[in-house]
């Protein structure tokens, strides 16, 4: 899920499904596949981490 924050006001909402844009000239749009909130007024949150916290398994039918 991602977190974005609104531009003005601060709040914080988390949406699930999300789509992103990449434009010929390297920016980004992201857009609310729910169509609930217009993402142009808000930026997404994003938290530095070194992803050590994540642990993965692998399934015993995956052959690499």
């Amino acid at each position: 899920m991602i977190q974005f924050k609104h531009k003005k006001t601060g709040e914080l909402i988390t949406i699930s499904r999300v789509r992103t844009y990449i434009n010929d000239d390297g920016s980004k749009k992201n857009v609310d596949l729910s169509s609930k909130y217009d993402l142009n007024d808000y930026d997404q949150v994003i938290d530095d981490t070194n992803y050590s916290s994540i642990h993965c398994t692998k399934a015993p039918n995956d052959r690499l």
